[in-house]
C-alpha cells in the first residue's frame, strides 16, 4: 500500500512539473505597436522599419533585444506587404527569436536565431531608421508537426523608403541605414 501511495505522489509531482514547464514556455505574445501613419517622429528615438509578411492565418513575430538593457521588442507579421515602422530606444540590437503564436495570442513555438545570419548586432542611433528587410514567415504542417519559420528575407529598401516617407513625412529627416545581414 505504501508503494502505491509513493507512486501516486511521484506521478502527481511529475504532472505538476510538466504543467509548470508548459506555462513557463507558453507565454502571451506582447507585440510592439507600429508607429501610426502620419505620426510625428521624435528625433531622440530610433526606428526600425520593413515589411513583415505572413502567408497564413496564425501569427508570427520577430523578437529583437536591446543587448545592453535586455529590453525586448516583438515585431508582428501581417498579411499585407506594407512597410511598418516601430519606435525603439537608441541602442545596440540583435534579432534573437522567431515566434509562432496561436489564435489565443499564446506563444506556441520559439526558434532561436542566435548565431544565424539574421542575428548580427546593429546599432540604432537617435534620429535613425534602420531597415530590417522584407521578411516572410510561413506556417506549415510537416510530419505531423506544426512549423513556423522564416521563408525569405529580401532587400527592398528603395521601395520601403519611399513608402515610409509617404506614410511619415517626418521620415525625410531621419538618417536611414540597413541591418548588416542584408546584402
Amino acid at each position: 500500500m505504501q508503494l502505491i501511495n509513493a507512486l501516486s505522489r511521484w506521478r502527481s509531482a511529475k504532472l505538476l512539473v510538466a504543467i509548470s514547464m508548459f506555462i513557463a514556455l507558453v507565454g502571451c505574445a506582447n507585440y510592439s505597436p507600429p508607429v501610426e501613419r502620419g505620426a510625428i517622429l521624435a528625433s531622440d528615438r530610433g526606428y526600425l522599419y520593413g515589411s513583415f509578411i505572413k502567408s497564413s492565418i496564425p501569427n508570427f513575430g520577430l523578437v529583437l533585444e536591446d543587448v545592453a538593457r535586455s529590453r525586448k521588442y516583438t515585431v508582428p507579421f501581417e498579411r499585407s506587404a506594407g512597410t511598418q515602422m516601430f519606435k525603439v530606444e537608441p541602442g545596440t540590437y540583435e534579432i534573437t527569436q522567431f515566434i509562432g503564436v496561436n489564435f489565443a495570442n499564446e506563444v506556441v513555438a520559439r526558434k532561436s536565431l542566435l548565431g544565424s545570419k539574421i542575428s548580427q548586432q546593429f546599432t540604432v542611433s537617435p534620429g535613425e531608421a534602420v531597415y530590417l528587410g522584407e521578411v516572410r514567415g510561413v506556417y506549415e504542417v510537416a510530419a505531423g508537426r506544426l512549423i513556423w519559420r522564416i521563408e525569405s528575407i529580401h532587400d527592398s529598401q528603395d521601395g520601403a523608403s519611399r513608402e515610409l516617407v509617404a506614410k511619415f513625412p517626418d521620415a525625410r529627416a531621419l538618417k536611414q541605414s540597413r541591418a548588416p545581414y542584408l546584402p
